[in-house]
């Protein structure tokens, strides 16, 4: 397993930081090593050894950072195709737009905002106690959307606007400023919502899934399955089920020597108290000395 880029820019840091004089700068890009290394004359053994060590790690750098810009653009592809507008909210760029649809799939799956917000992790818990009325965080839910929608909340809250003025009217309020940023995150999770559904609901008017190609090719860029819609199973057991009188008159005619058949129907099962002997009063033989009345007639009768 290759080492992360964080893991590797430290690494080569630490080298960089033993070989110069003056040490090595932090954030190093790849850009930035070469260009140190390139003025680096080592006098000893140690030093020699540590330039190769940095020459491989600086290789891995490079190889890296190719691959992240390889998969960003590949990204980019899957969301042109999908024609998502998630990008255009303040906050979501292109890693998290897909991030998101990779992990949402097929939104129909979701009757409402609030099952949405469920399943994001977003929908608060209720921790009330007496008159206060309070709710706390909800560690449930698909965690992975979950910090979606929190890098969102914490870009707008920086950057002003909209959710800005939502999160310090919540404070206005008297909540927390992690309660308020919880209140920022269910709100996003329902404009994220309503931004799937109204594109979902387009494309079905324009055809372009009807066969579901390029939405199926990006839930598998993103590795993550696509639960297929509920109307789709219901409307294929109607109709198994509207063909199957048919099937059965077919094969009664072939039985009868094809003389025309009328589907049989059931006799109705009759009620409770229509049923023979379903009368269960008490006869004057079966009546007790107690039940009966005092001009000696059965109570029941």
């Amino acid at each position: 397993m290759s080492p992360s880029l964080p893991v590797l820019s430290c690494g080569v840091h630490a080298v960089l930081r033993d070989l110069l004089p003056g040490g090595a700068p932090t954030r190093l890009s790849a850009e930035k090593a070469a260009a140190l290394m390139k003025g680096l004359r080592p006098t000893t053994a140690t030093d020699c050894c540590r330039r190769d060590l940095a020459r491989d790690l600086l290789a891995d750098l490079r190889r890296i950072d190719r691959q992240v810009r390889d998969n960003e653009a590949q990204m980019r592809d899957a969301l042109a195709a999908a024609h998502t507008a998630l990008t255009m909210l303040p906050g979501l760029g292109t890693v998290l737009a897909a991030k998101l649809l990779g992990h949402v799939g097929d939104v129909t799956r979701f009757p409402s905002e609030h099952h949405f917000a469920s399943y994001t992790g977003t929908a608060p818990l209720d921790a009330s106690s007496g008159k206060n009325t309070r709710h706390r965080l909800n560690t449930g839910g698909n965690r992975a959307l979950n910090s979606v929608l929190h890098i969102i909340a914490i870009c707008q809250i920086r950057d002003g606007g909209r959710g800005q003025e939502h999160y310090l009217r919540k404070i206005a309020e008297g909540k927390t400023p992690a309660e308020a940023r919880r209140a920022l995150k269910r709100r996003l999770s329902n404009v994220v919502y309503r931004t799937l559904k109204r594109e979902h609901d387009t494309a079905l008017t324009c055809g372009r899934l009807t066969h579901r190609g390029t939405h199926q090719r990006l839930r598998r860029h993103l590795a993550d399955p696509v639960t297929p819609p509920r109307s789709s199973v219901r409307q294929g057991e109607q109709s198994c089920r509207a063909r199957r009188p048919a099937a059965l008159l077919q094969d009664r005619r072939k039985h009868n020597g094809g003389a025309p058949v009328t589907p049989r129907s059931r006799p109705a099962r009759p009620g409770l108290h229509a049923r023979e002997g379903a009368d269960r009063r008490k006869t004057p033989e079966r009546c007790s000395t107690s039940s009966r009345s005092s001009s000696g007639a059965c109570a029941y009768q």
